[in-house]
């Protein structure tokens, strides 16, 4: 699951931070202290500068205080400008879902030990997946697909208010998931994995390179985000009551897994609509098209306890 390894002494941290996110229990100058406090010197950035993606890090430790779609903007920047591998991750999770972290079991633990375990230099590879569509390339970290949880990201938007705290938007993003897989109506897809046909009408077809998507939605509990494998869960009208009972029942505790995902590395999937989703961000297509979906081997290196 993770290695252990020898890297030069890490004094200076470069920490991207995300001032909106979470319970807001972190302040930008609290964050500092605590990286400071354990030994290193914090450059700080904050999310809310409206050119930040474009930032250059010359220190090797990134810490990203924030939820997934913090976490998803800082990766995917580096991730295009080829520099990922010159990095080690961190992150402090701090905000609705906070799927990436969940995936690298760092949910529920403080900063503080958070901050103090990257002494111990333990390094866990993970991959990423890249969707190349209509001539674009876009990145993602946890999933990519069509059909329900699109659909749930553009519903989102149209609901809730700013006094929501993050447990409250993730019941409501629970809730909404649940009466969408009731009435969202089936779409033809055609998808083969490594060369296999498994087309046929599906309400959602999620590429998963982690195991929560979502509304810490768990699509497969044995999933590892650094096997060298997407997890391809497909559901159709004859699993709907299935999946809106899981979903249902699990309003307050982790939904359990869907069908049993399919594995592979090389996904082409040609699905008829216009929107799909690359982690937290809804694309709209001008016209349907082939999405060609390839794993990034190992391609991040994250810290963990």
């Amino acid at each position: 699951m993770f290695e252990k390894i020898k890297i030069k002494l890490m004094h200076i941290v470069t920490l991207l931070h995300n001032p909106g996110a979470g319970d807001k229990e972190h302040s930008g100058k609290e964050l500092v202290r605590s990286v400071e406090s354990a030994g290193y010197n914090c450059r700080y950035i904050s999310v809310k500068n409206y050119d930040w993606t474009a930032f250059r890090p010359q220190t090797e430790l990134i810490a990203i205080a924030g939820g997934d779609g913090t976490v998803r903007k800082a990766i995917v920047a580096l991730l295009s400008q080829n520099t990922h591998q010159n990095h080690l991750f961190a992150i402090l999770p701090s905000g609705t879902a906070n799927n990436i972290a969940a995936s690298l079991d760092l949910s529920d633990k403080p900063f503080e030990k958070l901050i103090e375990s990257w002494k111990k230099k333990n390094i866990r590879h993970t991959d990423a997946g890249l969707v190349h569509i209509n001539d674009k390339d876009y990145y993602f970290l946890e999933s990519f697909g069509y059909g329900l949880l699109p659909q749930l990201i553009e519903d989102m938007k149209n609901t809730g208010d700013d006094s929501e705290s993050p447990a409250q938007e993730l019941k409501r993003a629970t809730r909404v998931l649940h009466q969408l897989s009731l009435s969202y109506p089936t779409h033809p897809c055609h998808i083969s994995i490594d060369g296999k046909d498994h087309s046929g009408d599906y309400l959602m077809v999620e590429v998963s390179n982690m195991p929560y998507a979502g509304p810490n939605v768990n699509l497969d509990p044995s999933g590892n985000p650094g096997d060298g494998l997407f997890d391809v869960t497909l559901v159709s009208e004859s699993d709907r009551m299935s999946c809106a009972s899981k979903i249902a029942g699990n309003t307050e505790v982790l939904p359990p897994a869907f069908a049993q995902p399919l594995k592979g590395r090389e996904i082409s999937v040609l699905w008829n609509g216009n929107y799909l989703h690359t982690d937290d961000e809804i694309i709209e297509l001008q016209a349907p098209g082939r999405a060609q979906v390839t794993l990034l081997d190992k391609q991040l290196r994250f810290l963990i306890p």
